[in-house]
């Protein structure tokens, strides 16, 4: 079987094989093994490691089994990119999203365009513009989960906000100094608000965008976003 996806982790399976993680415009989310992963450098050499999107060829069988990794080549439309140790941090969040939410084999073309379009960007090692784009894949990928949060204005009165003080995790979305009093939920207050007139041009408060959703994202889930931890704010 043919496919296109991106690879979105790889474990290590015995002395010489590897189990790649991977997400397909075909299949969705699929877990491949990649025989002799290790000795074979000529035919996987660069290939599979994260963030790549990559043409592959295996053996599908079913999906309570692992399927076999046959061959894999990367797109020559997506050129090799050493990417800067926090556009790494963005990058790695972006396929925690796909590995917490996503099910086995539930492909969604929806899912995998936010994919292409956060990886294929221009100025891929941008610092500012990443976080835009970070910010852009979480909030249309939550919004095609169901469950998109709330920014711009109070989800309770829906007044439009100028800035963000307190955000309720239940109920995704932020909340105005009035509504913040009357709402019996899990609200978070922040320290230091973030203005979002001029959150465009200052790096922090994009970052800590991010991070809200992340806390927001981890409470929908269940589950917990490990590269967070290293998003500078």
């Amino acid at each position: 079987m043919q496919d296109r996806g991106f690879i979105l982790n790889k474990i290590e399976y015995g002395d010489y094989d590897v189990i790649g993680t991977f997400y397909t415009i075909n299949l969705g989310k699929i877990n491949l093994l990649v025989k002799n992963a290790k000795k074979s450098k000529k035919r996987f050499v660069g290939k599979l490691e994260p963030f790549n999107l990559i043409d592959i060829e295996f053996k599908y069988n079913n999906r309570n089994s692992i399927n076999l990794l046959e061959s894999a080549n990367l797109d020559d439309a997506s050129p090799f990119c050493e990417l800067d140790a926090k556009i790494i941090v963005l990058s790695s969040l972006i396929n925690e999203y796909i590995q917490n939410f996503e099910e086995n084999e539930n492909p969604d073309k929806n899912k995998f365009e936010f994919l292409q379009n956060f990886f294929s960007r221009k100025n891929r090692n941008n610092y500012s513009l990443c976080l835009n784009e970070t910010i852009k894949f979480q909030l249309k990928y939550l919004k095609e989960l169901g469950i998109e949060p709330i920014i711009n204005r109070c989800f309770n009165c829906n007044t439009s906000l100028k800035e963000i003080k307190f955000f309720d995790l239940k109920n995704g979305g932020t909340l105005c100094n009035g509504c913040q009093k009357k709402v019996d939920s899990d609200t978070i207050k922040f320290k230091k608000s973030i203005d979002l007139k001029n959150i465009k041009k200052n790096d922090a408060s994009k970052s800590f965008l991010v991070k809200i959703i992340v806390l927001f994202s981890e409470f929908h889930s269940g589950k917990q976003f490990n590269s967070v931890k290293y998003l500078e704010t």
